[in-house]
């Protein structure tokens, strides 16, 4: 498989993300060089190459321990739009 095929697979982030060794993130896109960039109050930020898009973008997940909170989820919604 070339590194512009879809990628599905589990991706660990970087320590520096700081989520407990155990927690793995799925992620079901055509990104590929997955790399820590910053943390934030509602996530941890990486930048990615998007095979379809043929360009760097950024992704963020919001922290595990904030998926569960509604208004943390809205908030990060926002800041997404």
């Amino acid at each position: 498989e070339n590194a512009t095929a879809r990628m599905e697979e589990d991706v660990r982030p970087e320590p520096a993300a700081e989520l407990p060794a155990d927690d793995t993130i799925t992620v079901h896109a055509n990104l590929t060089q997955l790399e820590f960039h910053a943390k934030g109050g509602l996530g941890s930020v990486f930048q990615a190459t998007d095979a379809s898009l043929h360009r760097r973008v950024a992704v963020k997940f919001i922290h595990p321990n904030l998926v569960a909170d509604a208004e943390s989820r809205q908030d990060f919604a926002i800041e997404a739009e």
